[in-house]
């Protein structure tokens, strides 16, 4: 079993896009489109439903968005099957399910519905990816540009966005997988855009067990932290465990570190990223032996393994292979001076 704090199974829509690095020569103009929807998606007020496609499943959800005052705040909600809420307000999530149903989120909040895309990369020349202008297309009775994302290897997943005309709010996306297939999709049925959200809107109104969700128990992991050994007794330091990579896949960077704030813990969470996939991390000591184990949601794959009493779960919008390669590269560092050359800083 994956542990409940590096890995909560949400049962609806879990999707993260992020673009970097361009290499074609229209870089400035796509560019300029995604920076437009890095605004849109997070300072635009929004409501509408959408169908979420993954796994021979469809979902029809619906979103109210607002963003003022008081920050960002969003619900989501379910349309079909059991009734299910996520009521976003900013930091905090707060997850409303029936009983029965599993979660599948991550605890490191880092993206929303609808993330942030750092735009400052998309010339970026270790890009693993080609962006190109497509043509436009009627969605939910608005016009879209679409923009191509074609990876250059079978690392990553390749992507389709369709970005309205005048907004560049996003109306439809696409995760390609390296044989062309769409391996989820999400469509806008319905969306109006503008405001004003009322406080209603954003309101409860399902009953149900509630899990909530904060970013508040994470620290960040200070690069002079002594590296924690362990022994036969399963003994952790109060000092988090630095962690090092034998082989990362070519194209990603770690992008953070962090532990909890309890001293006592020597639970990690690290974050890679090559602009566009992001891979986390979680290592946790083990007192039994792990069982190796793949999951999957759409585009979002899910793969656990042990390594010298610890569990490695890796978490992310990227091809299983990928997701396994970086887990079973991943190496504890008992001797600071050998680490040293390794050392994801």
């Amino acid at each position: 079993m994956i542990s409940p704090r590096a890995v909560l199974k949400l049962g609806f829509v879990a999707l993260s896009l992020v673009a970097s690095g361009a290499v074609f020569a229209d870089a400035g103009s796509v560019k300029i489109w995604l920076d437009k929807m890095a605004r849109a998606v997070e300072s635009l007020d929004y409501r509408g439903d959408f169908v979420y496609m993954h796994d021979d499943r469809i979902e029809v959800m619906r979103i109210v968005h607002r963003y003022g005052e008081a920050g960002e705040q969003e619900r989501l909600s379910s349309l079909n099957g059991a009734p299910r809420e996520v009521i976003r307000d900013n930091d905090r999530v707060t997850c409303i399910l029936p009983e029965d149903e599993s979660v599948m989120m991550e605890t490191y909040l880092g993206d929303a519905l609808f993330p942030t895309i750092p735009v400052e990369q998309m010339v970026d020349s270790s890009s693993r990816y080609e962006f190109k202008l497509g043509g436009t297309e009627r969605i939910a009775g608005l016009t879209a540009q679409m923009i191509e994302i074609t990876p250059l290897d079978g690392l990553r997943f390749g992507y389709r966005l369709w970005l309205e005309e005048e907004s560049a709010m996003l109306l439809k996306s696409m995760v390609i997988d390296a044989d062309g297939e769409a391996v989820e999709q999400l469509l806008f049925t319905r969306i109006d855009i503008g405001g004003p959200i009322r406080d209603v809107e954003l309101k409860p109104r399902t009953r149900g067990r509630k899990i909530e969700i904060a970013t508040t128990a994470m620290a960040e992991v200070e690069q002079d932290t002594d590296v924690a050994t362990e022994t036969e007794g399963q003994q952790i330091s109060a000092q988090v465990a630095r962690w090092s990579i034998s082989d990362l896949p070519a194209g990603f960077k770690l992008r953070s570190r962090e532990h909890p704030a309890d001293p006592g813990s020597a639970y990690e969470h690290l974050v890679f990223t090559d602009g566009m996939a992001t891979v986390s991390i979680y290592l946790e000591p083990s007192e039994q032996d792990v069982t190796e184990q793949r999951s999957a949601m759409g585009a979002m794959n899910v793969f656990t393994t042990g390594q010298s009493g610890w569990a490695v779960t890796a978490v992310g919008e990227a091809p299983l292979p990928t997701l396994e390669a970086i887990a079973r590269s991943m190496r504890l560092s008992n001797d600071s001076a050998g680490a040293e050359e390794r050392r994801l800083e």
